[in-house]
């Protein structure tokens, strides 16, 4: 079985929020999106490269934890936090093959006690390839 891990940090107004983005116009939710994607992707392509070259691409299916990481103690719903675009990104850096049911058995949200930068959010995905 093999296991790969990305973490990111980004600022948490600008993460995709389903409560929050309905008050944000449709051209703003889409740049913030492609950016989170581009990062994931970058971030994804730098682990694959340097930490574990091995690791060329997990074809699944894996199961795939999400840890989110709050600047704060603040009762918030992990579900309202979306991750697609973060996931998009590591399909594009080539560590996933596809993101769709036959590749990702699984997705788990947890909430991450260690506390982030003030006005920020870590996410840390950890893929682990299933038998």
């Amino acid at each position: 079985m093999t296991t790969a891990s990305v973490s990111l940090t980004w600022p948490l107004a600008a993460w995709p929020n389903s409560n929050a983005d309905r008050r944000k116009h449709w051209t703003r939710q889409r740049r913030e999106a492609r950016a989170i994607r581009q990062a994931a992707r970058i971030e994804a392509a730098r682990l694959r490269d340097v930490i574990a070259p091995a690791v060329v691409q997990l074809h699944g299916p894996v199961a795939v934890t999400l840890r989110f990481a709050f600047p704060d103690a603040r009762h918030r719903d992990l579900d309202n936090y979306s991750a697609k675009a973060l996931i998009d990104g590591l399909v594009d850096s080539g560590i996933l093959a596809d993101d769709d049911h036959r590749h990702i058995a699984s997705v788990t949200r947890t909430l991450d006690p260690i506390k982030t930068l003030r006005g920020h959010l870590r996410v840390t995905v950890e893929i682990e390839e299933l038998a």
